[in-house]
């Protein structure tokens, strides 16, 4: 949950999707739609899911931009390799 809200907070379009998605669903409930409330609810898991790992994908790369170089990289740059 903590991770979600931090989500929610830094990427504002993930805000918003939640927001609709939640909307959606309440609205399916609302009209006592079981099959549009039911389908609403897995596409908001799928879409969590899905954002979740966009997010940890981000992190990564930024995490590694932070720290420099691979390994990899480092080793042709100090062998004078500029690619």
């Amino acid at each position: 949950m903590r991770i979600t809200r931090s989500n929610e907070a830094t990427n504002a379009d993930f805000s918003r999707q939640v927001r609709e998605e939640h909307h959606a669903l309440v609205e399916a409930i609302r009209a006592g739609d079981p099959i549009s409330a039911r389908h609403m609810a897995q596409t908001h898991l799928y879409n969590a899911g899905r954002r979740l790992q966009q997010s940890a994908q981000a992190g990564a790369a930024q995490r590694r931009g932070a720290a420099g170089p691979s390994r990899a990289r480092a080793r042709q740059l100090l062998q004078g390799k500029s690619s």
